[in-house]
């Protein structure tokens, strides 16, 4: 039972890829049925497994318009993954709750449940820190959390995220990918403020730097770089400068 209850939660994941969200939701839900009795009797070896299951039964329902429906499996997922990291931390270590906190807070809020959101995420920033993640880790999850708060209009803790994320992108080198995404986030979280002319600021900032790295590799960087732009110009904050126009060649492809 066990070993097809494994291959189950694998299938599930592979219908879930192929976009039959249908067949998904009732193979996790055949594997969830053979994981619960497994995890009575063995919880370390299995628990990770069936706590995983039921993260991703609460997306499928979540993609298919059912918020009621995903809701219990995402709050079963994670007290199942407290009660590992609490009882058996030699099979579930601190990196696995600080990850699992991070995604049930991006589930949460997607499900419209925004506080709850922001609770899971200062908890998964303290998770995180525990855990002795790295300086790339932390940046995102501290993005992460500047975008809950500004969700629920905590503007200038919002803003002491986004500082607390930028320290971590100088301790984390030079990743060109990193810092465009955080200045994406800045630039929301500044805008939601009413601080326009600082987002611009930010953004035009993230973008004039990275220009070379977009000249080395555009392709891997273009949808982060035309996202930044995109967010620009609805600013009406896209200054007619030479490094708009050559990045603009880039993304469209002329300038490779």
């Amino acid at each position: 039972m066990s070993e097809r209850a494994h291959e189950l939660a694998q299938e599930a994941m592979a219908l879930m890829a192929q976009g039959d969200m249908e067949g998904a939701l009732a193979t996790g839900e055949h594997a969830v049925g053979l994981l619960r009795p497994l995890v009575d009797e063995d919880p370390a070896t299995h628990g990770a497994v069936l706590a995983s299951v039921l993260q991703f039964q609460g997306v499928r329902n979540s993609i298919l318009g059912r918020p009621e429906a995903a809701l219990p499996f995402c709050r079963d997922a994670l007290a199942l993954r407290r009660t590992l990291a609490a009882e058996h931390p030699e099979a579930f270590p601190p990196i696995e709750l600080a990850e699992g906190l991070n995604d049930a807070c991006v589930l949460m809020s997607a499900l419209g449940q925004a506080e709850e959101a922001v609770d899971l995420s200062e908890e998964a920033v303290t998770a995180f820190e525990a855990a002795d993640a790295g300086p790339d880790a932390l940046m995102m999850v501290l993005g992460n959390l500047a975008l809950r708060r500004t969700a629920v209009g905590r503007h200038e803790q919002a803003k002491e995220a986004c500082d607390a994320a930028l320290a971590q992108l100088g301790a984390g080198g030079d990743r060109p990918d990193h810092a465009l995404r955080l200045a994406g986030i800045r630039g929301t979280v500044l805008t939601a403020a009413g601080e326009t002319d600082a987002a611009a600021s930010v953004l035009r900032d993230a973008l004039e730097s990275a220009l070379p790295a977009v000249r080395d590799d555009a392709q891997a960087l273009a949808p982060l770089a035309g996202m930044l732009l995109e967010d620009l110009e609805q600013l009406g904050a896209v200054a007619d400068a030479p490094w708009v126009t050559e990045l603009r060649s880039l993304l469209s492809g002329d300038g490779a």
